[in-house]
């Protein structure tokens, strides 16, 4: 073969290798993508894919239905429905409060979208868009709550959906509400005379088989006035100044679920007495039954229904009962506040008399106080450092004002483990700020992790300091202590 027909074969054998390389190629993008899948595949598979702008149609051959799935069009392989199971209630379960807890389970093989509780509690079968979950869990015990359902037949049912659109199928349940009120006894009629108090402990009268608290309402009538105490089911009726005559009453009890029962209606016999003797409302140590600055106000609170002449106190803080003071006052109703200042540490009885213009006199009960004098130790000291740094702080005392002129203050001293010094401060020449009836007064430090430590800053080392002053009130002597443990924690360790 001459050189010219060399080249000529050449040229030939190059476009056949080129041609079919192109078609190679062709044949390859167009299977990367398509891809067939069988209707068994269909069937079983839950996975996502993308199918093209168009989809190539495909003869049914051997038996087997294949589609050519092309990309960017959504759509969802998943053909199960979410299966919901019903925990609680039970079906045709009774309850007896009205406020019903619904509990389901759902499982699913792809994202659920939402649940939500079905019911015909209002009257018509509808959804309850207050009860709907859209962050599903699934294979977890989930929650929906209805309060205050009326006593009826009712039934319900938990819809999911996934993200495919599948919804579980509709076999509802249903319960009965069947409410369970307090129980209530007979209240027997009530005598009280003129210008008296009266108190009805309602816990002796209402109970609930439940278990639940129950509160109180009163229909109250006119000219009485009625308080009643939730803590202790106390009831206490007051009638209007000389009042007298009878009046009527109902209680009401609540359970916590709304459900309520009325009392019978309670007559209450109000005897006229004539000029009737002074009555104690209250008396009452101002700071309660402890005092911790010795500075005592004894409130005694008074009313009569002809008019008020003197008040006095009586008490046994100097050791003996006797009469500390006699304030003059009148009007019908007065309250008085009685001072005794500087009183040592102990337990204290005192009392209230009250004389009217006819000379009618009232000793109120005995009550009972104990002074218990208080300093307290403050400071921000960390108990938990992660970091080997130094920072601020403060440390000092508060106390009463009422106290300011009658202690007698040491040093604040801080210890570390076996009772080693770490600081001392001279509290009385230290920073003092005062804010209502406390005084306070501090020094600002800088706290040293290592130095606490003893350059032993390791996680989770802790150490011991205690904090303590002496301090002396009416001649004697007293400490206040407090122990505070700071621990490291891990972290970054400098």
């Amino acid at each position: 073969m001459d050189k010219r027909g060399g080249v000529k074969l050449g040229m030939v054998l190059f476009v056949l290798i080129f041609l079919f390389i192109l078609i190679f190629q062709l044949q390859t993008t167009s299977s990367s993508n398509s891809k067939t899948i069988s209707n068994s595949d269909l069937i079983a598979s839950s996975k996502t894919f993308f199918i093209g702008e168009g989809v190539s149609e495909n003869a049914l051959t051997g038996g087997i239905n294949k589609i050519n799935i092309r990309k960017n069009r959504y759509a969802s392989l998943n053909n199960n429905a979410p299966i919901v199971t019903l925990i609680e209630p039970l079906d045709n379960s009774i309850d007896d409060d009205g406020e019903i807890e619904f509990i389901f389970l759902v499982q699913d093989d792809s994202l659920l979208r939402n649940c939500i509780l079905y019911n015909n509690v209002h009257g018509e079968w509808m959804p309850d868009e207050k009860n709907k979950n859209t962050f599903i869990q699934p294979d977890y015990p989930l929650h929906f709550t209805i309060k205050n359902v009326s006593n009826g037949n009712y039934g319900w049912n938990i819809i999911c959906q996934d993200d495919a659109f599948n919804t579980n199928s509709n076999n509802n349940f249903s319960f009965t509400v069947n409410k369970i009120l307090p129980q209530i006894s007979i209240i027997a009629n009530q005598i009280l005379k003129e210008d008296g108090i009266l108190t009805i402990n309602l816990s002796n009268y209402f109970s609930d088989s439940k278990g639940d608290n129950l509160s109180y309402s009163v229909q109250s009538a006119n000219n009485l006035k009625i308080s009643i105490d939730h803590e202790t089911s106390i009831a206490t009726i007051e009638p209007e100044r000389n009042l007298f005559g009878e009046r009527t009453i109902v209680f009401t009890a609540f359970d916590e679920h709304g459900s309520k029962v009325d009392s019978n209606p309670v007559r209450i016999s109000i005897s006229e007495e004539g000029d009737t003797a002074p009555r104690f409302v209250s008396t009452v140590t101002k700071d309660g039954e402890i005092d911790t600055d010795g500075y005592v106000f004894f409130e005694c609170n008074v009313t009569d229904d002809e008019g008020l002449k003197e008040i006095s106190l009586y008490s046994d803080t100097s050791g003996t009962w006797k009469l500390e003071e006699i304030k003059e006052v009148s009007g019908l109703g007065v309250f008085v506040e009685f001072l005794i200042k500087d009183l040592p540490e102990g337990d204290y009885e005192w009392a209230c008399s009250a004389t009217d213009n006819s000379d009618q006199e009232t000793l109120s009960d005995r009550q009972y106080v104990e002074v218990d004098i208080d300093v307290e130790i403050v400071h921000d000291i960390f108990n938990e450092i992660v970091n080997n740094i130094k920072y601020p702080a403060f440390v000092g005392i508060e106390y009463s004002k009422y106290l300011n002129n009658s202690i007698v203050l040491g040093n604040l001293v801080i210890t570390k483990e076996n009772d080693k010094e770490y600081l001392i401060i001279d509290i009385d020449n230290q920073q003092k700020t005062e804010k209502g009836e406390k005084i306070r007064m501090y020094k600002k430090i800088i706290v040293s992790p290592n130095e606490i430590f003893n350059n032993n800053f390791v996680s989770g080392n802790t150490a011991t300091l205690k904090l303590l002053i002496d301090y002396t009130y009416q001649g004697k002597e007293y400490r206040e202590e407090e122990e505070l443990i700071v621990s490291i924690k891990g972290g970054w360790i400098i």
